[in-house]
């Protein structure tokens, strides 16, 4: 609007100085619009950079986050904790050399875990059966334990199974798993599933990354089907909701921390 009424001053002050008859003010009419005209075209140029530098400061605001590192702790919205956690890129495979199933201290979700896993073995041909997780930290009862009794329970045979039971945090269920992996020669070029709940893969993830696993073999993942801490029971039970929103915040510690690589907010769009 303002630019507009300059212009039109502009015009104005050229049209009142054509009609001006006297010959000895020409000279100091045209000086004085020319004046004129560059002073408003000054004043313009003046709108515009400041116009520019409102867009630039309005684009910079509204710059999408994209990395793990710039996530706002205390502002952690649905659509945040949906990429974070519930993106979990999908890979079909025929067989594998392993199934890792990660331990728990919730029974609940545990025992959705090792439904997932015999869900899959029906299947899919499975070499072996990793069961990694010790007494947690919050727990008080073994769960590579407990994960055995329900495997052999079911038909898995036990020569097929193999135990790792002193793991209480997920990077100590990778780093023991890795070592058991090494010793049976099940790691390089080799296929192995990873079975969690959704929301505990990202984190998996990141930790198999860190110690160079996902680089030698090939890792599929794989989670419950109609899991209680699903992002859809996310938006209607508030618990569930801080279980996901604390699990995307260890995540973001970790990575602000260097205990784990910074990366894409969304899971499937890292490479």
């Amino acid at each position: 609007m303002r630019a507009k009424a300059l212009i039109l001053g502009m015009v104005l002050t050229l049209c009142v100085s054509a009609d001006t008859p006297a010959a000895d003010l020409g000279a100091i009419n045209i000086q004085n619009n020319i004046e004129t005209i560059g002073n408003n075209i000054s004043v313009l140029n003046k709108d515009l950079n400041v116009t520019k530098l409102q867009k630039k400061t309005v684009k910079k605001k509204n710059k999408k986050k994209t990395k793990l590192s710039e996530i706002d702790k205390h502002h952690i919205t649905n659509d945040v904790i949906e990429q974070v956690l519930f993106c979990t890129p999908q890979f079909e495979f025929k067989k594998a050399d392993c199934l890792i199933i990660f331990g728990c201290h919730i029974k609940t979700l545990l025992d959705e875990r090792i439904d997932c896993a015999l869900e899959i073995s029906k299947k899919k041909k499975i070499e072996f059966f990793l069961l990694t997780g010790g007494i947690g930290l919050k727990g008080d009862f073994n769960e590579a334990q407990y994960m055995k009794e329900r495997l052999l329970v079911s038909g898995i045979a036990a020569n097929k199974i193999l135990i790792e039971d002193k793991s209480k945090t997920t990077e100590e269920n990778i780093t023991n798993s890795i070592k058991i992996l090494k010793q049976k020669r099940i790691l390089k070029n080799k296929t192995i599933v990873v079975v969690s709940n959704q929301a505990h893969l990202r984190r998996i993830g990141m930790e198999l990354k860190k110690h160079l696993i996902s680089n030698c073999c090939n890792i599929i993942y794989k989670y419950p089907k109609n899991e209680l801490v699903s992002f859809e029971n996310m938006k209607k039970n508030e618990k569930v909701r801080n279980m996901l929103i604390n699990q995307v915040i260890k995540i973001v510690d970790y990575v602000n921390e260097g205990k784990l690589q910074d990366e894409d907010i969304k899971w499937s769009s890292v490479k």
